[in-house]
C-alpha cells in the first residue's frame, strides 16, 4: 500500500462561464472568475509486484483546489465584483502497469 499527499500553495483559477440560452447577459463567455488560491492532493494506491521489474496497481485520487482571493467579472454590463469562494473537487480511480529498466 502507498500513499500521498501533495500541497498546493499556490493555485490560480480561470473560469469562463457560460449562458447559451440566456441572451440577456450578452455574448460567451458572459461570466468569467479569475483568483488565486491553494489546494491540495490525496493520493492512495495497492501495488502488486509480478517480477523484479512488472508490477501493477490501483487506487484512489483526490483533488481539491480552492480560489478566494480575486474577481467575478460580468462581461456583457462590465461589472467586477469580488470573488468570494470558488472550489474544485475531483476524486477518482486509477490503475497502471509499470515496467522498471534498472533494479538496483
Amino acid at each position: 500500500m502507498i500513499a500521498d499527499a501533495a500541497a498546493l500553495p499556490v493555485a490560480y483559477v480561470w473560469n469562463e462561464d457560460s449562458h447559451f440560452l440566456r441572451k440577456d447577459i450578452g455574448t460567451v463567455p458572459n461570466i468569467v472568475d479569475r483568483g488565486t488560491g491553494w489546494g491540495y492532493q490525496l493520493e492512495a494506491e495497492a501495488r502488486y509486484d509480478f517480477t523484479p521489474n512488472w508490477s501493477a496497481g490501483g487506487g484512489v485520487r483526490f483533488w481539491h483546489a480552492e480560489a478566494g482571493r480575486g474577481n467575478t467579472d460580468f462581461v456583457h454590463s462590465q461589472t467586477k465584483v469580488e470573488l468570494n469562494d470558488f472550489t474544485s473537487e475531483r476524486f477518482g480511480v486509477f490503475g497502471d502497469v509499470t515496467y522498471r529498466f534498472a533494479t538496483f
